[in-house]
């Protein structure tokens, strides 16, 4: 099974939570975003576990794939971050 987090919890989680659940290696396990709420609503709807900062969900969090679904302005900054080598669990 490959663990996928998904930072950003915009207009484009859904579709990206539903190609996630139609892969059956797949398996959605965080979702980051700077506003709490909506980070609250992935985790109740998707059965993941809520970041408001994708900094914390790197440390704290193991993914073979990262999905980054924030505005292109910030992508530079969220693949440099979620790049850094792993924790080992």
């Amino acid at each position: 099974m490959l663990r996928v987090w998904v930072v950003g919890a915009g207009i484009i989680l859904e579709r990206h939570m539903k190609a996630i659940s139609r892969m059956e290696r797949l398996q959605a396990v965080a979702v980051a975003d700077v506003r709490l709420e909506r980070a609250e609503e992935a985790a109740r709807l998707y059965g993941v576990r809520a970041y408001t900062d994708y900094r914390f969900m790197v440390d704290k969090e193991r993914a073979d794939i990262v999905i980054v679904a924030v505005p292109h302005v910030l992508h530079r900054e969220a693949r440099f971050i979620v790049l850094k080598p792993a924790p080992t669990f």
